[in-house]
């Protein structure tokens, strides 16, 4: 996996060399989870941060990829899991709330399509993203008959995969983005956006659960500065 990382960082330092435009990003998202196993996932905030790189084709239209460090997830309370919340004390209906905050290098790749209006350009960007979890943490509080549980695990760990083998993630996710915006002609953009999963994240055994059924939901609101001109 580190291997992995590294060429994808490497392959995106060799495009900004090639680049005609590029620039930073930054921005909040609202994360959470849609699919069969998603039932209770409510949406808890996130972040993004990130460089951006753009390639324009003609005045109206370019290609551009970005690449970004990104925090996903969901949070979910009050729920009782029909295998037991935690292993070890799974005798009886309890409180609990967790949450579970996947952190991905994140590579979009859109069409752009730019729109001459007042001072700047409208903008609108859609595409197909790919993404690797590198970290994150599951964050777990239960309490039963009044004790209270906490427990905190990192989310691609063996141990939580020993713990939880019928909820818990795959590090590969893709799916597909959209996002409208504003560029000023000071060359400071801002934009929302979405970014809707297609891949199963999670990496359940199948043994427990056959058909698993869990995909990542993200809307956005970026700012940002390209550097040069087009």
């Amino acid at each position: 996996m580190k291997k992995t990382i590294f060429l994808i960082l490497l392959s995106m330092l060799s495009v900004y060399s090639f680049a005609q435009r590029f620039g930073v990003k930054a921005g909040i998202n609202l994360a959470s989870f849609y699919g069969d196993d998603s039932k209770g996932a409510k949406s808890i905030p996130g972040y993004h941060i990130g460089g951006v790189v753009e390639f324009p084709v003609n005045y109206d239209f370019s290609i551009q990829t970005e690449l970004l460090l990104s925090k996903k997830g969901a949070k979910y309370a009050g729920i009782l899991s029909s295998y037991g919340d935690i292993p070890d004390i799974n005798d009886g209906i309890r409180d609990y709330d967790y949450s579970d905050k996947p952190l991905y290098i994140e590579v979009p790749i859109n069409a752009v399509f730019n729109f001459d209006s007042w001072t700047g350009r409208i903008v609108i960007a859609v595409g197909p993203y790919f993404a690797i979890g590198v970290g994150g943490k599951r964050t777990y509080e239960s309490t039963l008959n009044g004790k209270k549980t906490t427990k905190s695990f990192n989310l691609y760990s063996r141990e939580m995969l020993n713990y939880y083998p019928w909820y818990n993630y795959k590090q590969v996710d893709y799916g597909i983005g959209a996002n409208v915006g504003y560029e000023f002609a000071s060359k400071v953009f801002a934009n929302i956006g979405t970014s809707i999963g297609l891949s199963n994240i999670n990496n359940a055994d199948v043994g427990i659960n056959p058909n698993p059924d869990l995909k990542n939901f993200v809307l956005t609101l970026s700012i940002g500065y390209k550097f040069r001109q087009p």
